[in-house]
């Protein structure tokens, strides 16, 4: 089985179009013989300061770059 999550409905409207398939629409989801695309609502994840990775880059300094 393999699960599909998008960020939003369009998107999973647009996964379950690529994938291409015999899907079935239930009401937040498609579902096909071993797939399901389903989706969230608004941003799933979001980055962080840059100092709750590494204390080290609180201050910018150009020895730590990159990231």
């Amino acid at each position: 089985m393999k699960l599909f999550i998008a960020e939003k409905p369009a998107v999973a409207n647009d996964i379950v179009k690529a994938l291409g398939g015999n899907f079935t629409r239930h009401d937040g989801w498609f579902e096909s013989d071993n797939t399901i695309v389903t989706n969230c609502f608004g941003h799933i994840i979001e980055s962080q300061p840059p100092e709750n990775y590494n204390p080290e880059y609180k201050e910018w300094k150009i020895e730590t770059l990159p990231l």
